[in-house]
């Protein structure tokens, strides 16, 4: 056996340098360099590769070091879309969209009065249950206004309803409680088929009264006629029929409603409607004009109904009733000096709201209550009734009422409306194809057919 067999002696593998623990240095130092010794910094540029056989450097096996010197070998880049700080990005970010995905449905499942959504028993509806909602508050539309005469105890009041052909006839009612025959109301500027209408009355010192009725025109214009009836007459004449809209900043929506109350009991008005881009407006204008609108808040939902009451005629404490558009709810907004936030009526589940109904309110000023009334899904009428009405506290009841004696309509949804005064209310609605006008009499309610003919 020869003696390097015996003996092993251990070889440094090619092309690797060996460097004596004491000329080890750590970065930042710079090794110790001894007589005849050259700095690492002064070796050629090649100094890395020189004992590398020309196979390897051809090769892959050729890692380049970091730095100079005989330094750890820089480890490999990661991917960009590998690194934390983008997970953790696209992390979040799906979660945003994991949450407003789930918020949407949530606000279109827990609606307070979503159809679709379990009862109080924790029931779901059976589809047949389930129901399709559609537009009849402009269909054979109704309007009403009532005013006391100048002797402060005789009521007059007044309905208007469109007929299928388009036109609007009235009945005139000169103490509130009988009424005069059926009369046709008379325009220069017609009114469309299934135009929303809203009306108002107002007297002056000499004890005419002055009848005003808001309409929509072909052309998606408010329009208003006004006669003028002498004291305790249904005798009446026309004494205006214009556009009230030329000069609003935006044009009314194509399905609008229309409310309108009086101010300062005159032939000064508030006109309330939804505009094209959904926002509830209001249009101020007395008999010298109408202004540009200005937004009240609130965006309502398309083709549904507005309601509008003046509690205070003095001080224009006016409340307006309108469905919102997100949570298809009914919501009230309040001008008390200014408009106040939109606020809901009811958050309760309410198994017969029909957020596409004909809506009405008047207000009971002895009682101090506010009767908010609509058409329901199962043409049914129901009250929302609300206390302590002439302040900006009202409470509403958390459930609609219904009165066994009120007659139902011919359709869900129709349209409806309603005068009020002392602690009387009325409400009027085509039912059979009659008029049919319920009556509040301090708490006790009757029925009543006015007739159309």
């Amino acid at each position: 056996m020869k003696d390097d067999e015996r003996y092993p002696i251990a070889v440094e593998p090619e092309g690797t340098a060996w460097i004596p623990e004491e000329k080890i240095c750590t970065p930042g130092q710079t090794p110790a360099v001894g007589p005849g010794e050259k700095r690492m910094d002064s070796f050629p540029p090649d100094y890395k590769t020189a004992n590398v056989s020309q196979s390897d450097r051809d090769g892959d096996s050729v890692v380049p070091l970091k730095g100079e010197g005989f330094y750890a070998q820089s480890p490999p880049r990661r991917p960009w879309w590998k690194k934390p700080t983008v997970i953790l990005l696209a992390v979040l970010i799906f979660l945003v969209i994991c949450v407003g995905i789930a918020g949407g449905l949530y606000v279109k499942l827990h609606s307070p009065h979503h159809p679709n959504k379990k009862d109080e028993t924790g029931k779901s509806p059976s589809a047949a249950q389930q129901v399709t909602f559609a537009q009849n508050s402009t269909r054979n539309s109704v309007a009403s206004s009532g005013l006391f005469l100048n002797d402060k105890k005789t009521w007059n009041m007044q309905t208007y309803w469109q007929q299928d052909s388009g036109n609007v006839q009235m009945r005139m009612s000169l103490d509130g409680t009988t009424w005069r025959p059926v009369r046709n109301v008379t325009f220069t500027i017609p009114p469309k088929q299934n135009s929303p209408l809203s009306a108002t009355a107002s007297t002056d010192t000499t004890g005419v009264v002055y009848l005003t009725l808001f309409y929509l025109t072909n052309t998606t214009q408010i329009a208003m006629v006004g006669h003028a009836c002498a004291a305790g007459s249904s005798s009446c004449s026309m004494t205006t029929n214009q556009i009230v809209s030329n000069l609003l900043t935006v044009s009314p929506g194509n399905f609008t409603d229309l409310a309108a109350v009086n101010v300062d009991d005159a032939q000064d008005w508030r006109v309330y409607f939804q505009d094209r881009d959904g926002m509830i407006r209001e249009l101020a204008g007395n008999s010298s004009g109408f202004g540009e609108g200005s937004l009240i808040g609130g965006f309502g939902l398309n083709t549904s109904s507005i309601a509008a009451v003046n509690v205070n005629s003095t001080t224009n404490n006016i409340k307006v009733f309108y469905v919102d558009s997100l949570s298809q709810a009914l919501y009230q907004t309040e001008f008390v000096g200014s408009w106040t936030p939109p606020a809901i009526v009811s958050s309760a589940i309410i198994a017969s709201w029909n957020p596409l109904s004909g809506l009405a309110t008047c207000y009971t000023k002895a009682s101090d209550q506010i009767h908010v009334y609509y058409t329901g899904n199962d043409a049914g009428i129901y009250e929302f009734l609300g206390n302590n009405s002439s302040t900006n506290a009202t409470q509403f009841a958390a459930q609609p009422g219904r009165n066994h004696l009120w007659a139902v309509a011919d359709y869900p949804g129709a349209d409806i409306s309603a005068v009020g005064w002392s602690t009387e209310a009325r409400f009027f609605q085509i039912s059979q194809g009659k008029l049919a006008e319920g009556s509040l009499s301090n708490v006790t309610w009757s029925e009543s057919i006015v007739g159309l003919t």
